[in-house]
């Protein structure tokens, strides 16, 4: 975003859920135009109440897997801890529908859990978080590559780093 009017620019907080990142970005940066999207109403309505009455923040209900957004017409998309939350069919369809909806050269960030061979003395508790919690979507999750789950979909991986359990890895459109 450095160099760029933040009035021009939009958005997306795929499953944005109770609204804390959303609300996070629009205290940084109040002229951004966001949307958040997200499959259940009850946290829609917390994210309303976070957020607060502002026009610039839009909160829609529905599914990843089907944005409701024309293609190329976001110049950002962040999502927080929704993959592992998916089976791997709907993670391909999100991803998919993340690299069509961003414009050529937009970001997508995604913050989740590490996964598998991203800090090897861990793997063993990767392998003991399914079991402990209910999580059965995780271990599909933590054998794979996010990065090459993007790649597939249509995006660049331009950076990735590790915070403690969870990683942070940005994709540019191809």
């Amino acid at each position: 975003m450095a160099g760029r009017n933040q009035r021009d620019l939009r958005g997306l907080d795929v499953g944005c859920g109770t609204g804390r990142l959303l609300a996070f970005l629009h205290d940084a940066w109040p002229g951004l135009r966001l949307s958040g999207l997200d499959l259940s109403a009850p946290y829609l309505t917390e994210a309303r109440r976070l957020i607060g009455r502002t026009a610039r923040v839009k909160l829609i209900e529905g599914a990843a897997e089907k944005l409701p957004f024309e293609d190329g017409s976001l110049d950002f998309i962040v999502s927080s801890f929704l993959m592992h939350e998916l089976p791997q069919a709907a993670r391909t369809e999100v991803l998919a529908e993340m690299a069509r909806v961003v414009k050529p050269g937009g970001l997508v960030v995604i913050v989740d859990s590490i996964q598998k061979g991203d800090q090897p003395q861990w793997d063993g508790l990767i392998d003991l978080f399914p079991h402990y919690f209910h999580e059965p979507y995780y271990a599909a999750y933590a054998n794979g590559s996010l990065e090459a789950w993007g790649e597939a979909a249509g995006l660049k991986p331009v950076a990735s780093e590790r915070a403690f359990l969870s990683k942070v890895a940005a994709f540019a459109k191809k």
